[in-house]
């Protein structure tokens, strides 16, 4: 991820947009690979190399809503983080019902549609500015000066000798994003099993996650109005402690309930505000490998 991000800043001749293309192209053809028969090895490669490519879009998708806004196209990267969360918790149930009543050789259909229906949208953003024009002010929303903005990209080893505050920043993401994939993805079953739950109270409780996170995450804009951008990261990790030590502590399932409430102020938050910090910390000329270093720090955890 961060080597595409700097590759990305480097070559100004190749845009997000073309690469993101490009990327899902490849995507929906190893997905039409995945509905024939094949070998266990050969489905193995296709699965791995889809999910490596997914992972990769995911800073590709960030740093292409910071462009366009760049480039004056007004967008509310919280609300859309949040519609995203809801749409995968639906999506996860509806998809989940089919699977369990057919048959698993259902999920490969939906890959393609899915990553059809994002090549779309990719597409359709096609003639959106590849260079983002900033316009600087002394108190302006990317916080950097007109040489900056008007500054070569780096190196990766120059940006982290450059750039030391945001690798700390990085090193505190990763953590706290391994202890949320931890308690949220990992051993969740475990957890809810556990205190005397089973599948559906953990599907219930992504439910919960999901449906806190959307309005919070709406409203994330109208919030960094009124306070200062570290104060609301500051105010997640704070509601990231609580949720962690309520399902640490658990003895039953109301108290697993009302840590992932919790959601609401601490991923809902950190997500949004850590995306904007990078936004707002680095120049046009190295926001792609920026954005690309902090999703790395979600797939390490």
């Amino acid at each position: 991820q961060p080597a595409l991000g700097t590759l990305l800043d480097k070559k100004k001749s190749v845009s997000v947009q073309i690469v993101s293309l490009v990327m899902l192209l490849i995507m929906i053809l190893l997905s039409c690979c995945l509905i024939t028969s094949m070998d266990l090895l050969p489905r193995a490669i296709c699965i791995v190399l889809i999910f490596t490519l997914e992972f990769s879009l995911q800073p590709m998708v960030n740093a292409l809503c910071f462009i366009l806004e760049h480039s004056g196209i007004r967008l509310n990267f919280g609300l859309s983080r949040g519609i995203g969360s809801i749409s995968y918790a639906i999506a996860s149930v509806i998809i989940g019902r089919l699977v369990s009543v057919y048959s698993e050789s259902l999920l490969p259909v939906f890959y393609v549609a899915f990553f059809a229906g994002f090549f779309a949208v990719f597409f359709s953003l096609r003639k959106a500015a590849d260079q983002p024009s900033v316009t600087v002010h002394d108190n302006g929303p990317s916080g950097i000066s007109q040489a900056e903005a008007d500054s070569a990209p780096l190196s990766l080893w120059q940006f982290c000798r450059t750039y030391r505050r945001f690798l700390l920043f990085l090193f505190g993401s990763m953590m706290i994003f391994f202890m949320l994939f931890i308690t949220g993805n990992f051993f969740t079953i475990q957890i809810v099993t556990a205190i005397g739950g089973s599948t559906s109270e953990m599907g219930l409780a992504v439910a919960i996650c999901a449906a806190v996170e959307l309005p919070v995450m709406g409203a994330f804009n109208k919030m960094n109005r009124k306070l200062p951008l570290y104060s609301l990261l500051r105010i997640s990790i704070l509601f990231f402690i609580l949720k962690f030590t309520l399902i640490l502590l658990a003895k039953s399932m109301p108290v697993f309930y009302l840590a992932q409430f919790m959601e609401a102020g601490s991923y809902a938050l950190y997500y949004p505000g850590a995306a904007a910090y990078t936004n707002r910390l680095l120049p046009p000329a190295d926001l792609v490998k920026g954005q690309s270093m902090l999703t790395a720090m979600f797939t390490v955890s």
